[in-house]
């Protein structure tokens, strides 16, 4: 996906749906988002915004993915206080499935420094 249509896409977001991305990044921590962890993202986003969020994330590739997250960050979530309640939202859907993967466990340690101003 090219920098202009996400660029374009992120005018319009507001801090929901950028932390619908967010917790999507966090179900698709281990290539695998599952019912469990899906359906806690729509607990916390609503349905409407998980899609989307979910439509995107599979449109790009892992590093597109992690690119977006951290260069976007700043503009919804500009605090470390912000970021710590995020990176805890995260980790619930890590847990959602009732498991705690190494995959999850190395992507949460990831986001942890370098989320953080």
């Amino acid at each position: 996906m090219s920098d202009f249509i996400i660029e374009a896409l992120l005018e319009k977001w507001d801090d929901v749906d950028f932390k619908a991305f967010a917790l999507t990044y966090a179900g698709y921590a281990d290539n695998n988002l599952r019912c469990e962890e899906y359906d806690a993202i729509i607990d916390v986003v609503g349905e409407k915004k998980a899609q989307f969020a979910k439509k995107l994330m599979e449109k790009l590739n892992k590093t597109q993915r992690t690119e977006l997250l951290l260069r976007f960050r700043p503009k919804f979530f500009p605090t470390n206080v912000e970021v710590d309640k995020l990176l805890a939202d995260m980790k619930k859907i890590f847990l959602a499935d009732g498991r705690f993967c190494i995959m999850e466990k190395s992507a949460l340690a990831f986001l942890e420094q370098v989320m953080k101003k």
